[in-house]
């Protein structure tokens, strides 16, 4: 009865598993091709003299006059979110001028598509698993035991190759950035310094550059 327990408990797992990946992977950013085709209907009604239909901006009135900005590019994956708010929060108490802006910092191409690559692998492995296909004896190769022994016990192995491969991939699209930039002037680099600023580095930072562009003006 134990048994059947927990195997039952692996086979909900590792179907949780494989619909979080593949709800990751429909989740993927509008591609490029959309974005032009939008943009050339939109030039395409301009031309026509088709007023667009007005919508309601529910959010609140921009001020008159724009205060400097600070922008603060983070790795979401790493956690860094939390911070980002924080110092936003503690920053805006100190200068309600000041525009914060956070986001994302993408990795490089070639690091996205990599990650891709290892889910779909994942995917492909754990499923080979489950269904039990022996591939080698098509490819005219011997069944290494341990693929044998993962056929044989493969709601462990599946979870095992899961979590093996889930690795690479999270570290793919893992940059551990903190990027801070007023107007638009790098400030701060934690790919360049290896560490995260504390909080009194970045308002003296902000307090620095504030009294620099005033000059400046």
């Amino acid at each position: 009865m134990a048994d059947n327990v927990r195997i039952l408990a692996y086979g909900l797992l590792l179907n949780l598993f494989f619909f979080l990946t593949v709800l990751d992977l429909m989740r993927s950013p509008p591609s490029t091709a959309a974005a032009t085709d939008e943009a050339e209907e939109q030039a395409a009604i301009l031309e026509k003299g088709i007023p667009q239909p007005k919508l309601m901006n529910m959010e609140m009135p921009l001020p008159t006059t724009a205060g400097p900005v600070l922008k603060i590019l983070f790795c979401s994956s790493c956690g860094y979110r939390k911070i980002f708010d924080q110092f936003r929060t503690a920053l805006l108490e100190r200068h309600a001028d000041l525009l914060i802006e956070g986001g994302n910092f993408e990795p490089a191409l070639w690091r996205t598509q990599l990650a891709k690559a290892m889910s779909y692998l994942k995917i492909a492995v754990v499923a080979l698993l489950i269904s039990g296909f022996n591939p080698f004896p098509a490819l005219g190769m011997d069944t290494p035991q341990a693929y044998s022994w993962a056929v044989a016990n493969k709601i462990y192995a599946g979870l095992m190759a899961w979590f093996l491969l889930g690795i690479p991939e999270n570290s793919l699209i893992s940059t551990g950035a903190f990027e801070v930039f007023y107007n638009g002037v790098p400030v701060w680099s934690k790919l360049e310094s290896g560490r995260m600023p504390d909080f009194q580095e970045l308002l003296s930072i902000v307090g620095q550059h504030r009294e620099y562009f005033k000059t400046e003006l």
